[in-house]
């Protein structure tokens, strides 16, 4: 690794989780390593969904069977 890419790693380390995942995905675009690329919208919902599942907050399984109860219908 570079002294230049260590650099940017240590600044990048101290950044907000967020800022640190969206800093990834840039660097995983531009390495060319196949990450996903995500609209800012796709990206936050993805980030909120992960919060979730960390504060255990699941759909009751009711709830789901109603939506596709709901979308089998149309």
């Amino acid at each position: 690794m570079t002294r230049l890419l260590e650099k940017a790693i240590d600044i990048i380390r101290n950044l907000p989780d967020q800022r640190q995942d969206e800093l990834a995905v840039a660097l995983f675009a531009a390495a060319g390593a196949g990450a996903v690329d995500l609209s800012e919208a796709e990206f936050i919902a993805v980030q909120e969904g992960l919060e979730d599942v960390r504060a255990g907050r699941f759909a009751d399984p009711s709830e789901i069977e109603a939506i596709f109860a709901r979308h089998r219908r149309a």
